[in-house]
């Protein structure tokens, strides 16, 4: 029986060439990282500050710090710091337009009642009006 494909583990043989197997897979992982770290190494310029289209896009006051990257590989405009605060900025806003808008309604809705118990009668009593 197999669980997602994979042999159970008591059955698989392991011997010296699986073993150099996951150290080389493991080595090149590593590998990859290492150029990662040397790719920002590159990026940064020779008095350690990131060039500008790589800092955080923050509009007050100047932020060196790197523009985070989203979930498909591009980046935000901002660093995580900012982000994060941006994000707290946007969610109170949006709770005191939920508000304003909430008393907004109930304050619609108190005024259409309040015109329902004004409306007049639907009988009229035209013998007290006086012609």
């Amino acid at each position: 029986m197999t669980l997602g494909g994979m042999p159970p583990l008591n059955n698989v043989a392991i011997n010296a060439s699986n073993i150099s197997d996951i150290v080389a897979s493991s080595n090149e992982i590593l590998t990859a990282f290492a150029s990662l770290d040397t790719d920002v190494e590159d990026i940064t310029k020779s008095d350690g500050k990131l060039p500008l289209e790589f800092q955080c896009q923050y509009r007050r006051g100047k932020c060196s710090q790197p523009r985070t990257l989203k979930k498909n590989g591009s980046m935000h405009s901002y660093c995580e710091y900012h982000r994060q605060l941006s994000v707290r900025n946007q969610r109170a806003f949006d709770q005191k337009k939920r508000r304003q808008r909430r008393t907004l309604e109930a304050d619609e809705e108190a005024e259409k009642r309040l015109c329902r118990s004004r409306r007049p009668t639907t009988h009229s009593c035209v013998e007290d009006v006086e012609v």
